[in-house]
């Protein structure tokens, strides 16, 4: 009996100490995972805040990036106007308006610069992930450029539009959305973005040279141009 219990004993130890063994692996375990964890997250953060001070870095270089534009040394224009567009692409603040001071390059002698212009905004605003909805958000970016243009940058706009229509990337469907929307028959689309709408197609039209288009639009532009429109800036100006 007493070498039964001895043996017993002796066996309760040795399960004591595996349980004390697994106890400890575990927690050492344990304790190299929220180690590599911690590491991790460690890198996460060094990372994260290298890139947010790499991007402020290269926000602070937007102004000379303009001031380049007006280079009389084309390399410098076209390197600029690339620096400007891969910024706009990351979302570096200031680059979306920094790229709107590039318009009057549409006018440049040297061709190589015009081909650049066309470039930046046709990689920025005229091509879309979804093929579905390509037309759709090409207009929406063309709508939201008019709506920030001033009224010294919409010739160089118009000039822009004419060559974004030759060069091919003015598909029809674009036109049809422009006519959908002065139309008024998309929904929840304003009377503003519907006039900006008509002057993004004064825009299109002649360099596609579709008067068929246009006369067949003519007398939905008269009622809602002329009429609707024009009607509410009338009676505000004879008041």
């Amino acid at each position: 009996m007493r070498k039964l219990k001895e043996e017993e004993i002796l066996l309760e130890n040795e399960c004591s100490i595996d349980d004390t063994v697994r106890h400890t692996a575990v927690v050492q375990y344990l304790q190299v995972l929220m180690s590599r964890n911690i590491f991790r997250l460690i890198n996460i953060s060094f990372f994260l805040k290298a890139a947010l001070d790499f991007t402020t870095s290269m926000g602070h270089c937007i102004p000379t990036a303009v001031e380049m534009l007006r280079s009389k040394v084309v390399s410098d224009v076209l390197e600029s106007l690339e620096f400007l567009c891969v910024s706009q692409l990351f979302g570096i603040e200031g680059a979306e308006d920094a790229i709107s001071k590039s318009l009057p390059l549409v006018w440049a002698q040297d061709e190589r610069l015009r081909k650049a212009v066309v470039s930046t905004y046709v990689q920025l605003y005229m091509t879309c992930n979804s093929t579905s909805d390509h037309s759709k958000q090409v207009v929406e970016n063309l709508l939201k450029i008019m709506s920030t243009a001033t009224l010294g940058e919409l010739a160089s706009l118009e000039k822009l539009v004419g060559l974004l229509v030759e060069s091919g990337h003015v598909p029809g469907q674009v036109t049809r959305e422009l006519w959908q929307i002065y139309h008024l028959n998309s929904p929840g689309r304003s009377r503003t973005e519907a006039i900006q709408a008509c002057q993004l197609l004064a825009m299109v039209l002649p360099a596609k040279a579709s008067g068929s288009s246009l006369s067949s639009n003519l007398d939905h532009m008269m009622s809602i141009g002329l009429i609707e429109m024009n009607g509410e800036h009338s009676s505000s100006m004879l008041r």
